[in-house]
């Protein structure tokens, strides 16, 4: 572990793995991407969340910059994307599931991104500021 072994707070190291765990997994599927031939698209997955896993990892404030502006993305663009009555309308045909149903799919996640964002806030000290 490079820098997983600096920090001093253990709510740190579990949020540091699960992101990075499910960067590796995003990762993964843009691999997948390219070898179905979108390969711009899977580019661009491997170019985001590679340096974010790694930057993660190793402690890197940049790392953690960028980890917040995906955990804002996901706690405010994502909901309202989710529970848009119009989108709700073209995905799911004549018979949409109610609002609390759409709620429920996007509740984990937004709860996730939340508790993450508490923790790499609480402990911005722990990152350094150069590679």
């Amino acid at each position: 572990m490079i820098g997983l072994q600096r920090t001093r707070s253990h709510s740190l190291r579990v949020v540091i793995v699960v992101l990075t765990l499910l960067f590796i997994a995003a990762s993964l599927l843009s691999l997948i991407t390219v070898a179905n031939g979108d390969v711009v698209r899977g580019l661009i997955g491997l170019a985001i969340f590679i340096p974010l896993a790694w930057g993660l990892w190793t402690l890197n404030n940049a790392a953690r910059i960028g980890t917040c502006v995906l955990l804002w993305y996901v706690a405010i663009i994502v909901p309202c994307g989710a529970i848009n009555p119009f989108a709700a309308i073209n995905d799911y045909g004549p018979n949409s599931p109610d609002v609390w149903t759409l709620v429920a799919y996007i509740y984990p996640c937004v709860a996730l991104a939340v508790l993450c964002l508490h923790v790499l806030g609480k402990h911005k000290s722990e990152f350094r500021n150069k590679p």
